[in-house]
């Protein structure tokens, strides 16, 4: 029995570090419900957070990219002789005020502004993907740590019903109505059971500190689940009209369009750099006890270089074009996998819930009390009847994993199709 002893120590170790290490945001007898982790999670995350400002720095980006360049104001002195350096001395010795203002090539400013908003809806877009990952993950993190609750509970239920029948053997033995072997083989699998228990633990602590992080929040915060969940599990749409849907919705896709949408822009804006820019001019001189001067100028680019510069960067910008549209298909691609992948999973572990809740579990149940009636009466083998009883254990650990596997299944389709819930 010292695997027991083991196991019991390390079930101490990760409560006390739970408790002293960390300082905690909840109580251990405080549930925590799959919508209140969800409604926790978008709230605290810095990394939602994060796209989410970088999408409002975006948005503020458009204004910019649409307006004229600053004008210039300048001061100066003209035309002062070297001899004096006086302004009295020349008549057109001068005090110098002057204005200029930029200009575009006319369109060049709608279409800069063009492509400042589709990067913004870019921006925006990547925002709503993060939400609905975020989300994906909590619930897959919650539905991980809610099996490896139930696969603990459902190894405590057969250590005590263990632990009764090893006490019986014992007596029995000790009165010379039982057998050793009896003992031995209940050790046995008390020992496996502890073997097991040991990797759960392990796995629950991992699966903690992910959906810990995922809340933000100190990464052995105690988390207590619901123990009723009456979660059922939906029929869905055949995967066309998934997928369709997924194209529909996903912002992922949005993102991609719109980035297609700027790089045609910015292909539009490239072949306006082959016209010229203006810039207008006013300067205003004063002069002592002469009158006083004043000029007007015009002046504009010249792309004589277009060979070199634009006409490359045309054909730069058409490469651009290209690639973003085999960027958008190939996206559509992956989004079309993710769909029929999710839904597989989720196909399979649904029928497996429904083979173990209508057939296997009853069975095994059923199994297990006629062997303990029969062992009563001395109609059944010591070794079967504690056989069966381990067999449902592992049925109904198994259970709980298929079932925590659709629901898993569930967020990742439902994040695939640019949904928060599959019943969107």
């Amino acid at each position: 029995m010292r695997s027991h002893s083991v196991r019991r120590c390390c079930a101490v170790l990760l409560v006390l570090l739970a408790s002293n290490g960390f300082a905690t945001q909840q109580s251990e007898t405080e549930i925590l419900s799959l919508q209140q982790a969800i409604q926790l999670g978008l709230q605290q995350s810095p990394a939602l957070a994060a796209v989410r400002a970088t999408a409002i720095a975006a948005a503020e980006q458009v204004p910019q990219a649409g307006g004229l360049p600053d004008p210039r104001l300048s001061l100066g002195l003209a035309n002062l002789p070297t001899n004096s350096f006086s302004l009295d001395q020349d008549p057109m010795s001068q005090i110098q005020v002057g204005f200029s203002q930029d200009l575009p090539y006319p369109g060049k400013r709608a279409l800069r502004e063009d492509v400042a908003k589709q990067q913004a809806q870019v921006a925006v877009l990547g925002s709503d993907e993060a939400h609905l990952r975020l989300v994906r993950d909590i619930k897959q993190s919650w539905w991980q740590l809610l099996y490896l609750d139930r696969a603990i509970q459902s190894i405590e239920r057969i250590r005590t019903l263990l632990q009764q029948q090893f006490e019986t053997a014992q007596t029995q033995y000790t009165v010379g109505q039982g057998q050793q072997q009896d003992i031995l083989l209940i050790q046995l699998q008390q020992a496996k059971l502890d073997d097991d228990e040991l990797g759960l633990i392990q796995a629950r602590s991992d699966a903690l500190i992910r959906l810990n992080s995922l809340l933000n929040r100190p990464p052995l915060t105690p988390i207590v689940l619901p123990q009723q969940v009456m979660e059922r599990l939906p029929e869905l749409p055949d995967i066309e009209e998934l997928q369709q849907k997924a194209l529909d919705q996903r912002p992922d896709l949005h993102a991609s369009h719109a980035q297609l949408g700027a790089a045609h822009s910015m292909r539009e804006l490239s072949a306006k750099d082959r016209y010229p820019d203006f810039n207008i001019a006013a300067r205003y001189g004063r002069r002592d006890q002469y009158q006083d001067l004043a000029s007007v100028q015009f002046s504009m680019t010249l792309p004589i270089y277009a060979g070199r510069k634009q006409s490359r960067a045309q054909d730069q910008r058409q490469a651009e074009l290209i690639a973003q549209q085999a960027r958008l298909r190939d996206a559509q691609i992956k989004v079309g996998a993710e769909v029929a992948s999710a839904l597989v999973r989720y196909q399979r572990s649904r029928d497996q819930v429904t083979l173990f809740d209508v057939s296997i579990l009853p069975q095994a149940r059923q199994t297990v009390d006629a062997m303990l009636a029969g062992y009563q009466v001395n109609k059944v083998d010591f070794v079967n009847m504690v056989q069966a009883q381990t067999s449902l254990q592992n049925y109904e650990t198994n259970y709980w994993q298929a079932y925590a596997a659709a629901h898993q299944a569930l967020a990742q389709l439902a994040a695939a199709l640019g949904q928060e819930n599959i019943n969107e």
